[in-house]
């Protein structure tokens, strides 16, 4: 089990999948249709950093008009307000 997981509204934590200095990312279940997802959020440092809330708008706001099979879809964006992730 994941040591203190970050809570996200409608999703539920399966493990860290990895990410960078900035962000994780989390393999997670959507709990409206069961579907396997990942959700990538700030690390709790940068969490209230406005340039990781910057950055995270510009890659979902890019994620949402690329579709390609050997891109991620972008499914659901929460970056207006915490906890901010894609």
């Amino acid at each position: 089990p994941m040591d203190d997981p970050p809570h996200f509204p409608g999703y539920r934590l399966v493990r860290e999948l990895g990410g960078g200095s900035m962000f994780a990312v989390y393999e997670a279940v959507d709990l409206d249709d069961g579907r396997r997802v990942a959700v990538k959020c700030p690390r709790p440092r940068f969490a209230a950093d406005p340039s990781a809330l910057i950055l995270l708008r510009r890659e979902a706001r890019a994620g949402r008009l690329v579709l390609h099979p050997r891109v991620v879809r972008v499914l659901r964006t929460h970056v207006m307000a915490e906890p901010a992730f894609v």
